[in-house]
């Protein structure tokens, strides 16, 4: 007999429970990278099995990307010497 805090209905809800905190993981790093959770775009799989039809257990929103120009792109690169 397997003795746990949470009883036998605790052990039965674990799967449930830790396949919520890898979604919600998954959805909070995501959204900080500024990925949109629930849109699955064409070239790419959403969360295992479709996760993208699933509510987002996002904690953060989704973060808007600031492009900065880079070296190269600012025109301050060392090979120009003009």
């Amino acid at each position: 007999v397997v003795k746990s805090p949470a009883g036998v209905y605790g052990l039965l809800a674990l799967p449930f429970l830790t396949l919520g905190m890898e979604k919600s993981i998954y959805d909070t790093v995501q959204a900080w990278q500024g990925i949109d959770p629930n849109v699955r775009p064409a070239d790419r799989g959403g969360f295992p099995s479709g996760g993208a039809l699933l509510p987002s257990f996002s904690l953060i929103p989704v973060q808007k990307l600031v492009r900065r120009p880079t070296q190269s792109q600012s025109g301050h690169d060392k090979d120009n010497t003009e």
